[in-house]
């Protein structure tokens, strides 16, 4: 592998970890309820202003909207830069 390869592959790496620590929470209040509680007291979830609930009480208000929104748009700007640099390196 070249140096550029591994570098690509940090890279995907990269996005799937943030994608996946910026989802996973979401998903495991929606289905597990005692973990509603826990992601309350931590600020990851919230009761007040509910603007997309995950479960009777709890869900994201719009910061937290906003938060994962821009979290999404920086994973795929990372993937499109990604894929669009080793394009160019296949056709040198």
């Amino acid at each position: 592998m070249t140096q550029n390869d591994d570098d690509d592959d940090f890279f995907n790496w990269f996005v799937l970890a943030i994608v996946g620590a910026a989802i996973a929470p979401v998903l495991v209040a929606k289905f597990v309820p005692a973990a509603q509680d826990f992601l309350v007291r931590w600020h990851v979830l919230v009761t007040d202003h509910v603007l997309i609930p995950l479960g009777p009480t709890a869900g994201l208000d719009f910061g937290r909207c906003l938060i994962a929104v821009a979290v999404i748009v920086l994973a795929i700007v990372v993937v499109v830069r990604v894929a669009r640099r080793r394009s160019m390196q296949r056709q040198r």
